[in-house]
């Protein structure tokens, strides 16, 4: 990585000149934001964005999630014995490992929601062709527990 993440802050590190430039070109790809819950009000998704974090991820497409710290949404499991009906996995930006969290904890704990795509994703291809898609890894199993989440021992 240009710059790898850090789990401490430190306020004299500064990205290479090299990250710099890789940072602007990919500004320039046209992302487009689409929020399921936007950042502020009370925490907690409802039903209905419930069922679109689901419909977002069969789609193959993680969802961005901020309670207390950030997760990356990968997939969900439905589940009746879970609380709140299911699990999703997740990439944790705390642990930097992947966990499972209930929908129970979405539904009570979660204060923002998006998604992130590409829609030109070919066209740019097309002016850069060194642009890759991302890999699609899939994330470990763990053993899922009553309450919010499940920390998986396994770190990528």
């Amino acid at each position: 990585s240009e710059m790898p993440y850090t789990r401490r802050f430190d306020p004299d590190l500064a990205p290479s000149e090299e990250a710099i430039k890789s940072a602007k070109k990919i500004r320039e790809y046209p992302f487009e934001v689409h929020w399921i819950k936007p950042i502020g009000g009370t925490p907690g998704v409802t039903p209905e964005q419930l069922v679109e974090v689901k419909q977002v991820l069969a789609k193959g497409w993680p969802v961005a999630a901020g309670a207390s710290h950030s997760r990356l949404l990968v997939g969900y499991l439905d589940d009746e014995k879970e609380p709140g009906g299911g699990v999703f996995m997740t990439k944790d930006s705390g642990s930097g490992s992947y966990s499972r969290v209930t929908y129970e904890f979405a539904k009570t704990q979660v204060n923002d929601v998006f998604w992130v795509d590409l829609p030109e994703l070919d066209a740019t291809k097309k002016a850069d062709p060194n642009m890759q898609e991302p890999a699609k890894e899939a994330p470990p199993q763990a053993e899922s527990a009553q309450g919010g989440e499940v920390e998986s021992e396994r770190k990528p």
